[in-house]
């Protein structure tokens, strides 16, 4: 993250692509840590209008937290929320959008009472 926000890059990327293989040997890829890792990386590609890269990496996330964490938890909302973001960079679609900003909500409101 230090790399990401320092802007650099290429490091950044080596590093995220570092992390998520060693959580893959070490936790699995079902694994909540592993899912972390997918995010991260799909988060960098997103910021770099790569979506693309991005989209695949965040629906692996958002599918090993659906399994593995359920849908009310924080964790899933977040992988929502990181597509939401994405959807109108790489569609131009808002509307798109809009369901999944609403379900973050949800989920953000069940966890918070």
């Amino acid at each position: 993250m230090l790399y990401k926000r320092l802007g650099n890059l290429k490091r950044a990327e080596t590093i995220y692509l570092q992390v998520l293989g060693i959580r893959k040997k070490v936790l699995g890829e079902m694994h909540p840590e592993y899912a972390l890792s997918l995010n991260n990386l799909a988060s960098l590609y997103a910021d770099i209008g790569d979506y693309a890269r991005a989209e695949p990496l965040y629906l692996q996330a958002l599918e090993i937290r659906k399994k593995v964490l359920g849908e009310t938890r924080p964790d899933y909302a977040l992988s929502l929320s990181n597509l939401a973001e994405m959807v109108p960079g790489e569609l131009g679609d808002y509307s798109k959008a809009e369901p999944l900003y609403r379900q973050t909500m949800e989920i953000q409101a069940e966890s918070a009472g």
